[in-house]
């Protein structure tokens, strides 16, 4: 066996800044971990946060959309929706050699109205 190149009292030493340096890297990869566990839970909350008041906002519009139908009775609601589907499957369309007239409170988008006579 070939003898240590450093004297014993320098072994001792390298020994006990090798411990420290152990002990050094336990402490930040506690750290680490500690933050690690931090900011995953701090950005979980904030997504969490985030998401119902989105999820709030949407419910609140929605109410605003529909609220109509709640304060109109389900009968009336009904009633009007099957007449407007029973006009629907009734309304002629177009015959041969018809021209569209534009109608006077017509929007400005260019939609044209068939005016079909009853003659």
């Amino acid at each position: 066996m070939a003898p240590c190149p450093f004297h014993p009292v320098n072994t001792q030493a390298l020994d006990s800044l090798l411990l420290i340096a152990m002990d050094n890297t336990r402490q930040v990869n506690t750290l680490q971990l500690a933050f690690l566990i931090a900011e995953g839970c701090g950005v979980s909350v904030l997504a969490a946060a985030l998401l119902a008041y989105l999820l709030r906002r949407l419910a609140v519009q929605r109410y605003t959309l529909y609220g109509i139908f709640l304060v109109i009775p389900i009968g009336l609601t009904r009633a009007l929706t099957s007449q407007i589907s029973n006009s629907l499957l009734l309304e002629v369309g177009p015959v041969a050699g018809e021209r569209p007239v534009p109608r006077e409170d017509a929007p400005p988008c260019g939609f044209m109205v068939w005016i079909v006579s009853a003659g």
